[in-house]
């Protein structure tokens, strides 16, 4: 009896093993075909013993091994379907550093009227361009383990933000305060894999280069808005996404060339540069000194010379930003040249401007060449300088950048023969005293070679008055012929100052017109009308100006 009792008790207790394991069984197989253990949706109850007994349980003794990213991370993943699910591999993703993805950078903006952007990542643009928005926060993450980034901003009426981490704000919200500049660094372990770039989009500037890794990026002390941004991660030593030249702006570097002048009656003007102008229009007031200078950023440098009034061209070049013409001696600039030094002439041209009394604004010169007026006696009133890459386009016009007058050692002869003519006297026996001679001049190129003849009248009365004509060549003056004829009035043909020539006279109800020309070095004389005079006297749109030879104005 005793014997059956323990045989019915192992019965028994076969069975409830039995009964378990099949509890078991079918709970596993409910499990796996939820998926809440990872295992594959396709493994059924009997395959469940063999899969398990494949399965590594992570342990003290066997650690979890994730991969860094690399380039043939691809060639050693498995595929998802073969996933052993046992954790390590999800963890690695949420962490962003498995073997299947690199790490991102996410970042948003807030804009002027448009509030928080939507957030984007990897070089990607947010803010806004051609809407003159300000950018006025920002914040940024990276999603790596052990990955971080902390970042600051210069803010306006704030300056220099202390730094921030890992998508916390940076700059304002609700203040209206435009952001001027930013900085951004990786940390943790996104340092040693990884390089960031970023770039700003400047008020004024448009897009500055890329800044790397803390450098700082925008523009400060110019009151400039940042409008958009865009941030980048490169593998670490990796060439950067474009240039570097000048990701960031200040009061030192704004402008590639910057420039002053002194003005008449108003002193020393602000800086200005990259083509803007300096000086004033419209109001003749004349340049007097000037200084140049090139960014801080460009490797090399710039000289320049002026010319100035009773001085004529400076002996010597002035550089990088120290003075050229002169202060408190009231004598204007006349012209200019400017070129460029060291390496900065080899990758940049030069261009200038003036704008220059009786001329307006002229072309623009080039690297060392003049710009303005010679022996004019002209001052200069305004100027722009702008560096273009080399060989690159001129900024406008070249032509008539610089006009000397050669005619000016002619009229400077020409005065002299006048003021002898207009200071003689002779005795009148009828006044019965000494009367000075009627003398006029007029200047006229005849053959238009650039250098005008004199027509000067000389005599004591219209009937002995007598016309002489010289010009000048090879550094003298030369008699060209003389004529006896009463006072006339001279018209050009085209213009007023040089080619044909016409002279007018009326006697007695008659009109005279002669055509004066020169050509060859021979003066002629024709008489093109003789009639009686009947309603109005011969004339052209064009009058030459004809002077006492007691006013020698004509000569300055």
């Amino acid at each position: 009896m005793k014997k059956n009792g323990r045989s019915l008790l192992i019965v028994f207790l076969l069975a409830l093993l039995i009964l378990g394991s099949m509890t078991v069984c079918a709970l596993a197989e409910e499990k796996g075909t939820n998926g809440g253990d990872g295992l594959a949706a396709t493994q059924s109850g009997t395959q469940l013993e063999n899969d398990q007994s494949a399965v590594t349980t992570p342990s003290a003794e066997t650690p979890t091994v994730v991969p860094s990213p690399s380039a043939d991370a691809d060639a050693n993943k498995a595929p998802a379907e073969e996933s052993a699910g046992d954790g390590s591999a999800a963890a690695s993703d949420a962490a962003g550093l498995s073997s299947e993805s690199s790490a991102n950078i996410v970042y948003s903006t807030h804009v002027q009227n448009d509030g928080w952007q939507a957030s984007v990542s990897n070089g990607a643009l947010s803010g806004t361009t051609g809407r003159s928005y300000r950018l006025e926060g920002i914040r940024i993450a990276v999603d790596g383990a052990d990955m971080g980034v902390k970042y600051r901003t210069h803010v306006q009426d704030f300056g220099w933000q202390p730094y921030v981490e890992n998508n916390e704000t940076s700059g304002t919200v609700g203040q209206s305060k435009r952001l001027e500049a930013i900085q951004i660094e990786l940390t943790g372990n996104a340092a040693n894999q990884y390089d960031v770039y970023y770039r700003v989009h400047a008020q004024d500037y448009g897009w500055l280069d890329w800044a790397k890794d803390g450098q700082m990026a925008g523009t400060e002390g110019l009151g400039k808005r940042l409008e958009a941004i865009q941030i980048q991660l490169v593998s670490k030593g990796g060439a950067a996404p474009g240039s570097m030249t000048r990701p960031y702006v200040n009061q030192n570097n704004a402008f590639s060339v910057k420039y002053q002048t002194h003005v008449q009656d108003v002193g020393w003007q602000g800086f200005v540069g990259d083509g803007n102008i300096s000086g004033t229009q419209g109001q003749s007031k004349r340049l007097e000194a000037i200084r140049i200078s090139l960014s801080s950023d460009i490797d090399g440098g710039i000289r320049y010379k002026t010319h100035i009034q009773n001085i004529g061209w400076e002996s010597d070049w002035t550089y990088d930003g120290n003075l050229s013409g002169t202060q408190g001696q009231s004598k204007r600039l006349e012209a200019i040249q400017i070129e460029l030094t060291g390496n900065a002439a080899n990758q940049y041209d030069v261009y200038y401007r003036v704008h220059a009394q009786n001329f307006g604004w002229m072309g623009w010169a080039k690297n060392g060449a003049s710009a303005g007026t010679e022996a004019y006696a002209y001052r200069l009133e305004a100027i722009q300088i702008q560096l273009v890459a080399k060989g690159g386009a001129a900024p406008g016009s070249t032509d008539n950048a610089f006009r000397k007058d050669i005619s000016r050692p002619a009229k400077n002869a020409y005065r002299s023969i006048v003021a002898e003519h207009a200071n003689r006297s002779y005795w009148n026996k009828y006044m019965r005293s000494y009367m000075s001679y009627m003398c006029y001049y007029s200047l006229f190129d005849m053959d238009s070679d650039g250098i005008p003849e004199l027509i000067m009248s000389f005599g004591t009365c219209e009937a002995d008055n007598k016309y002489y004509i010289y010009t000048y060549s090879n550094g003298e003056v030369r008699y060209l012929s003389s004529f006896s004829e009463r006072t006339m009035a001279f018209y050009g043909g085209s213009n007023s100052s040089n080619g044909v020539l016409y002279a007018v006279m009326g006697h007695m109800d008659h009109e005279y017109v002669f055509q004066l020309s020169l050509t060859n070095g021979v003066f002629n004389k024709e008489t093109i009308v003789n009639n009686r005079y009947t309603q109005n006297y011969y004339s052209t749109p064009y009058p030459v100006t004809t002077k006492s030879g007691k006013d020698l104005s004509l000569f300055n």
